[in-house]
């Protein structure tokens, strides 16, 4: 359904726990979503694959331009490092100090 949305603009998936399987339909997803802005991701458990599938839908993605990775997310510093810095995301919120919003 997000997918083909049309009206959904901000998505907040925080605590919900979604591991890596809810990554990769979440990821599939956001390459074809052209209306969503905000997504909050917070406490997902989304791990280390799942992170990078995230990652790769975001290079594709240019429409999302708030995500909130905060607490435990599972995904590694460095790849959330890389997310902080494409081009389309003004905003990353996450709890590592050396990564500023």
């Amino acid at each position: 359904a997000l997918k083909v949305n049309t009206t959904l603009t901000e998505l907040d998936l925080g605590g919900e726990k979604i591991g890596m399987e809810g990554a990769a339909a979440l990821a599939s997803a956001l390459k074809a979503n052209t209306t969503l802005t905000l997504l909050d991701l917070s406490y997902c458990k989304i791990a280390a694959e799942g992170g990078m599938m995230l990652l790769q839908a975001l290079e594709i993605n240019t429409t999302l331009t708030e995500l909130c990775l905060r607490g435990d997310t599972g995904i590694p510093h460095e790849i959330v490092g890389r997310i902080r810095f494409l081009p389309s995301l003004r905003r990353v919120r996450c709890n590592d100090p050396t990564l500023t919003e």
